[in-house]
């Protein structure tokens, strides 16, 4: 399967879906790779959050995170991030005011597009903003069939990802997989969006260090950011 066949079948996928998004609370575990660098050296662990997001019709979003599992290099570096599984980060109820995106997404792809670059500097930055903006789209946005199938409109036309074959994600899910190399923040990176065939939902984005991880304490390649949708 090319990259068009790709997206022809995801956009098959996306139109298919139910027309309103899933019940419940809008769930996203992220991974992110902290360090810690002073007196010569670099400490690293890699802290998992776990957010619960549930909607109401007056705008606002009720947002609970919660700590997962820390993995730390060393245990001596244990005061890289202080945290343990289940403990309250935040329980806050945001207004639409202070949300990335205020309004529910459109379902068609130029106003989509539109709808991003009013929240992301994609027009000065490109394509690597673009796939941030997508991933900061679903954490606060759970989506509908019109919904998806414009997300995978915009990131074919917009997106110069590649397709790279089918992936499993960390929740094991799996789903055909997308990259785009770049050098968004500094460093060689190679950020991957897994999709799932059979809704066209996006499920995970991947950020993985491909080069020279600067001064973190790394070897590359290196996943720096993993975020799973659902």
């Amino acid at each position: 399967m090319n990259t068009a066949q790709a997206f022809d079948s995801l956009a098959r996928a996306a139109h298919a879906a139910p027309k309103s998004p899933e019940g419940g609370p809008h769930k996203v575990t992220e991974w992110s790779l902290w360090a810690r660098v002073g007196g010569g050296q670099s400490s690293v662990a890699t802290a998992p959050k776990a957010t619960e997001l549930t909607r109401n019709a007056d705008g606002t979003a009720h947002v609970i995170v919660r700590w997962g599992q820390p993995w730390v290099d060393d245990p001596a570096h244990s005061a890289v991030v202080d945290a343990h599984p289940g403990d309250l980060i935040s329980d806050e109820l945001i207004s639409s005011q202070n949300q990335v995106f205020q309004a529910s997404p459109p379902i068609n792809a130029d106003e989509l597009m539109s709808y991003l670059k009013n929240a992301h500097p994609i027009a000065e930055q490109g394509a690597p903003e673009l796939l941030s903006s997508v991933r900061d789209l679903h954490r606060e946005w759970p989506l509908d069939g019109d919904q998806k199938a414009a997300v995978v409109a915009v990131l074919r036309r917009h997106g110069h990802l590649d397709y790279a074959g089918q992936a499993v994600d960390r929740l094991g899910r799996k789903g055909y997989a997308f990259s785009l190399d770049h050098q968004h923040g500094g460093l060689p990176t190679r950020t991957t969006l897994i999709f799932d065939a059979g809704s066209g939902s996006l499920l995970a984005v991947e950020d993985m260090l491909t080069g020279s991880a600067g001064k973190l304490n790394v070897t590359t390649p290196a996943v720096v950011s993993y975020t799973c949708f659902g």
